[in-house]
């Protein structure tokens, strides 16, 4: 037998539980979403940015120029439009990350041996995080 000479057999099930753990790592790897406003680094889920949306809308249709929201704790203060600019670059920021993820997953999904799929590199193609009124 195989075995016998230090040879493992590679089967099915460990060929998929290798592309479980990789696509595992690829969904860890998903939380990796950033922004940066004055060099802190934070993230709004959808729903946040959803609330967000409205929230600007509420005050551009009450011809309200300023508004302040609260990230992780931190006050910030930007003129609606700014909000706005800074909300749509994220939400094409966000799409691009999540398309990326998808593209991988799906090459991880067509890999064929348990090599390739370890050797698979999920790190790659990902839109550099936004950096937002820093003075780097």
């Amino acid at each position: 037998m195989l075995e016998d000479w230090g040879f493992t057999q590679v089967t099915e099930d460990t060929k998929e539980q290798t592309r479980a753990a990789k696509l595992n790592a690829l969904d860890q790897y998903a939380s990796n979403k950033s922004f940066v406003i004055y060099g802190k680094s934070i993230w709004v889920d959808d729903a946040t940015r959803q609330r967000l949306r409205i929230s600007l809308d509420a005050y551009n249709s009450m011809n309200i120029d300023i508004a302040t929201k609260w990230f992780d704790g931190v006050e910030y203060t930007f003129s609606v439009q700014d909000w706005y600019d800074m909300m749509a670059a994220v939400e094409v920021y966000a799409s691009d990350f999540d398309n990326n993820i998808e593209r991988h997953r799906a090459a991880i999904n067509a890999l064929q041996t348990e090599q390739e799929i370890e050797d698979y590199d999920f790190t790659t193609g990902y839109p550099q995080p936004l950096r937002f009124l820093t003075n780097d």
